[in-house]
């Protein structure tokens, strides 16, 4: 986990989760999953790092869930 917080995706996140503005938190998700898509290419060939990609599907299940209900609370 040490490694995981000075990654720049984990930094969206942070910001991310508790971003109240559902427009802002939108792009706040999107532009963590790129960061995330980015930082699993670059550990593609390396199979250590367990914990980071476990905390990094875990960011994306919470930030899905954000986003959709952002997405909810747009449409209304």
């Amino acid at each position: 986990m040490n490694e995981t917080i000075f990654q720049p995706w984990y930094d969206l996140y942070s910001i991310a989760i508790f971003e109240l503005n559902p427009i802002k938190l939108i792009q706040l998700a999107e532009a963590t999953d790129k960061a995330i898509q980015s930082r699993l290419r670059d550990l593609q060939l390396d199979s250590a790092h367990y914990e980071e990609r476990r905390i990094m599907g875990n960011a994306q299940r919470t930030l899905a869930f954000l986003r959709d209900n952002a997405r909810e609370h747009e449409k209304r």
